[in-house]
């Protein structure tokens, strides 16, 4: 069944001056326009055609309502000129509607408004999808360079165009009504010429009520008048078979055009074919060497594998062999892992020994330099019988944490929390330097790793570490004094002063100039 169209075409404009003027004129004369009686083909209804009347600048596709118009138009009517070509939404529309119908141009018709053919004309209008059907039912889709149906509306002027379109828009009229130009303009033509003689009979009528005496007159010029019409209809037809020559010429021509190019086509493809069987023979004949030397390659890998065999058996033999030699060796291997295990213990225990009596003579020695006021020596030398690094597995050193404590002047604390502190920080081994604030709630520690430490003594915390890289970037720095004022402390360093509150552990002040 033949589908109903809300719409018998669409106007796809761009919205500028010329082609809105085009557009409207053409809408105007296709809705108005009443076509020959012989060419109504199963009745006539008035033809509704769709002009949208904005543009679509501002969108990002097209409208909702575009979209239903191009699905429910019959005809698609391109106002082609240079803008045209370089509208999106105009484009966009084209596609929109060759999409519809399947890829074709069948039911598109070209105006041409301004500029020429090749720029005016967009690739959509040169190519078409076809489906071409082969002897076994299959079917094969491809493009093929096509002609636009085109009526041509350039003009200077306005006045000149609309001149113009009285004539031109019957190459837009014809496909909607499934005729042919000419057909269209003869009976234009004829119709023009009657409405002439239809004026003219009207005269002659006015003239014969005046004279009878005209009547002779009124005669010759109905004679001419034929004589004309006879005329025009000859100048008529002979247009007409002028024109039906020159589309066959264009036709002829495209033919022409089409059948050079399927030949070169041809050419190209039973070139290309000679080309694949010449490289498919090489192939083949390289297919063939190979195939020879790899059945000369399995010939050598089954003689290879007949000798691998007896290779493989000789080494499961040795393999047997070497096993029994191996369960001997593993025998004596666990004899010697005892004998060195135990010679092992027996090494570490006497080690373990020996540091125990070193830690002792180190005690010793530790007590005589406090004895001596050699307070530094004494620290040191008790650091060395601590339970500490290498000496971690040794038991714990009660004379030796005494001589700490006692030279830094802690042992005899309540409680010793000092200590406990120091103990648990893991600091009581590091310590260069210490001193107490004058209310003994906190303490500043100054480690060899040239950390600073403020301990709060009551509740056995570390207020805060200042670490080295906060107040010195010098590697071979040297601590002179650490001295306590109150509740600040005073470092004194080869390259700086530093003021730290030992209430919350902040920097109070940084001398780095040697004057300060």
């Amino acid at each position: 069944m033949e589908q109903k169209y809300k719409y018998k075409a669409f106007i796809s404009y761009r919205h500028n001056e010329r082609d809105r003027a085009v557009a409207e004129e053409l809408q105007k004369m296709l809705e108005r326009y009443k076509p020959p009686k012989s060419e109504r083909k199963g009745g006539f209804e008035k033809w509704r055609v769709f002009r949208d009347e904005t543009e679509l600048n501002t969108s990002h596709s097209l409208s909702e309502e575009i979209k239903e118009a191009l699905m429910h138009s019959e005809y698609l009517i391109t106002v082609c000129s240079e803008d045209y070509n370089q509208s999106k939404w105009c484009l966009e529309e084209l596609r929109q509607f060759k999409a519809i119908h399947g890829g074709s141009n069948d039911k598109i018709i070209a105006v041409l408004s301004d500029g020429s053919p090749d720029a005016s004309f967009p690739e959509e209008l040169r190519i078409e999808t076809v489906a071409e059907e082969n002897e076994e039912g299959v079917v094969t889709y491809h493009e093929r360079q096509v002609t636009p149906l085109a009526a041509n509306m350039r003009a200077e002027t306005a006045k000149e165009r609309t001149k113009l379109m009285k004539t031109e828009f019957l190459r837009v009229a014809a496909p909607l009504l499934g005729s042919n130009y000419d057909t269209l303009y003869q009976r234009w033509q004829r119709r023009k010429i009657r409405n002439i003689l239809a004026v003219g009979g009207t005269v002659l009528a006015i003239l014969l009520a005046f004279s009878i005496v005209s009547g002779t007159l009124l005669y010759k010029i109905s004679t001419q008048q034929e004589e004309i019409v006879r005329q025009s209809e000859i100048a008529i037809a002979n247009e007409q078979i002028a024109k039906e020559n020159e589309e066959q010429a264009k036709k002829n021509e495209e033919i022409a055009k089409e059948n050079e190019t399927r030949a070169q086509e041809n050419a190209n493809r039973a070139e290309e074919n000679a080309d694949r069987a010449e490289a498919n023979f090489k192939q083949a004949k390289k297919n063939e060497k190979k195939a020879t030397a790899n059945a000369e390659e399995a010939r050598e890998n089954a003689r290879q594998a007949e000798e691998n065999e007896k290779i493989a058996k000789e080494n499961a033999k040795r393999a047997e062999e070497n096993f029994a030699i191996a369960k001997e060796n593993e025998s004596r291997a666990n004899a010697n892992a005892k004998a060195a295990n135990e010679e092992r213990d027996r090494a570490n225990t006497e080690n373990r020994n020996t540091r125990i009596k070193n830690a002792e003579i180190l005690t010793t020695q530790a007590e005589m330099y406090l004895e001596n006021g050699e307070i530094v020596s004494s620290l040191q030398t008790a650091k060395q019988a601590m339970p500490i690094g290498e000496n971690k597995d040794l038991p714990q050193n009660p004379a030796a944490e005494k001589v700490m404590c006692e030279a830094m002047n802690l042992y005899g604390e309540p409680e010793d929390k000092v200590r406990d502190i120091l103990y648990r920080q893991e600091l009581s081994a590091n310590i260069e330097k210490l001193k107490y604030s004058s209310d003994g709630t906190r303490l500043m520690v100054y480690t060899y790793d040239g950390n600073i430490h403020i301990i709060n003594t009551e509740t056995q915390k570390i207020i805060r570490t200042v670490y080295r890289r906060e107040y010195t970037e010098e590697n071979g720095f040297a601590v002179l004094n650490v001295q306590v004022d109150q509740n600040t402390g005073y470092v004194l360093m080869s390259d700086c002063l530093l003021s730290l509150n030992l209430t919350d552990g902040t920097v109070n002040w940084r001398f780095a100039s040697p004057d300060s």
